[in-house]
């Protein structure tokens, strides 16, 4: 674990209420795809840390981008959204240990909302280093406008062809072609266990659904790997 100061390149808004946070650091980071940073923050005369995993490719050594959603009253993540650019950053990290080592088995990652971005960067860099293992992702949003980073896998299908991903939506539009559902429910109804491992990134009650579900159709505790958003 080292500190950095980052300094505030781009805010992009994805949707009306989570955007990307491009920060450039003082200082190679090294740290492994699926790791995360604490950012420090004195906000209304109180010191403030939150963590955010880190959405960038693990390759990108100097510059991270950080996928955040603006909570409501939530003092970090409207700050963050609020600061110019240029403006500077304490970081530390980089921390966890939700990674992947090695590609033995197939992987089926599992993401809802903004917890794509602990797995999107482990996602990348798997087909980066030539995993002839099958890749699927299973993203769950509420509506269509929610899935972010959809050109990034969309792009990733077509250039690999042991990748695919399917996107299935809580709270669809009629006109909606795709899946509905939550990620519980698509996981319990298309996969069977066949030794593959599966990643899961988001909030706590969505990961623990998503383990139950593995564990009743047969996954052993040293295939499920989760990662909660708190």
């Amino acid at each position: 674990m080292s500190e950095y100061t980052g300094i505030i390149t781009e805010n992009q808004n994805m949707t009306k209420d989570v955007y990307i946070l491009r920060i450039l650091l003082d200082n190679e980071l090294g740290h492994r795809a699926g790791q995360f940073v604490n950012i420090e923050a004195d906000i209304d005369d109180e010191k403030r840390i939150k963590a955010y995993s880190i959405a960038s490719p693990c390759n990108q050594k100097k510059s991270i981008e950080l996928c955040i959603k603006k909570i409501p009253g939530g003092k970090m993540s409207n700050y963050l959204y609020n600061l110019p650019i240029g403006s500077k950053l304490k970081i530390t990290g980089p921390y966890g240990l939700f990674v992947v080592e090695d590609c033995k088995n197939n992987c089926i990652f599992v993401a809802t909302g903004t917890g794509i971005a602990g797995i999107k960067p482990i996602i990348q860099d798997l087909l980066s280093r030539n995993c002839r293992k099958n890749i699927m992702l299973v993203y769950g949003v509420r509506k269509e406008e929610d899935i972010y980073y959809k050109h990034v896998f969309e792009t990733l299908a077509k250039q690999y062809p042991n990748f695919s991903f399917v996107t299935t939506l809580s709270r669809p539009r009629t006109e909606w072609k795709g899946m509905k559902g939550y990620v519980q429910d698509w996981i319990k109804n298309n996969v069977k266990y066949t030794n593959q491992d599966v990643y899961v990134c988001g909030l706590p009650d969505m990961v623990e659904g998503v383990a139950s579900v593995c564990k009743g159709l047969g996954f052993t505790d040293s295939h499920i790997h989760t990662e909660k958003y708190v």
